[in-house]
């Protein structure tokens, strides 16, 4: 967590104070197994933020108020107030295990998450929960909730046996209609020349259009409840890559106005 501190978008306090929107600053970092550093990423993100445009999409998410919120760990994530149509959060790590702990806390049908990994392993390096086992953990624990995974292209032979054995739809073109959504992105989806500053990126993935036009399809035919945007790991000398996470983060914000009612 930054000594000074720095809001998401530099907005008006006032606004803030009646945001309809958080930011949920969430820098956790506890398994990284490749590339370590996504516990900067929100630091990184806001300081990118100032150079994203507000008005997107034809609306103005930001004149409704985005308040940034630090915690220091995924179970301090609370949602109380905020499923009253008031508020939309975007939580953003961090590694992919923080969605874990964050996923759970909504009553939703639907789990659609872009990742180029299943993360559906038993264990990984000795952890029962950790950013390659979190969605099994899940799916143990909310057996009823359809999952979605998009940008699958790595995984082990036990992980797709275990997706195929409780209905996980991988890459399914066939996106889902009139179901409440938690939506997970995480920035390895992307295709590796799209996005090199993440933890584990892969070559063959996913372009910024891909991700953006299918983001929309979503919420334009579902309701949304909350979202998180993880495993971004900041690179030094590429600081545009921060700000198309910052731009990513907003988008969601703008697709959530405009889809709003």
């Amino acid at each position: 967590m930054p000594t000074k501190k720095i809001d998401f978008m530099q907005l008006p306090l006032a606004l803030q104070e009646r945001a309809a929107y958080r930011f949920l600053a969430l820098p956790y970092e506890e398994t990284t197994s490749y590339l370590k550093g996504t516990s900067k990423a929100p630091e990184a993100v806001i300081n990118e933020s100032h150079n994203v445009e507000p008005f997107d999409l034809g609306v103005n998410a930001a004149s409704r108020g985005i308040k940034t919120q630090w915690l220091n760990n995924p179970e301090e994530y609370n949602i109380e107030g905020q499923n009253e149509g008031r508020s939309f959060d975007v939580i953003v790590g961090g590694e992919h295990t923080l969605t874990y702990y964050t996923a759970l806390k909504h009553e939703i049908n639907t789990l659609f998450i872009f990742d180029a990994h299943l993360d559906l392993y038993n264990e990984y390096n000795g952890k029962s929960l950790a950013h390659a086992t979190w969605l099994r953990r899940y799916i143990e624990e909310k057996p009823g909730v359809e999952v979605y995974v998009f940008g699958v292209r790595v995984g082990s032979e036990d992980e797709f046996i275990f997706a195929n054995n409780n209905g996980v739809k991988i890459n399914d073109a066939l996106l889902p209609k009139g179901k409440k959504i938690y939506l997970s992105v995480d920035v390895d989806a992307l295709d590796i020349s799209a996005m090199p500053c993440t933890s584990n990126p892969e070559p063959a993935g996913l372009s910024w259009e891909t991700l953006f036009g299918i983001s929309e399809s979503l919420f334009s035919r579902n309701n949304i409840v909350a979202a998180d945007v993880v495993e971004h790991k900041p690179c030094k000398e590429l600081p545009q890559f921060s700000y198309a996470v910052a731009k990513l983060i907003y988008r969601l914000f703008s697709l959530k106005e405009k889809y709003r009612g």
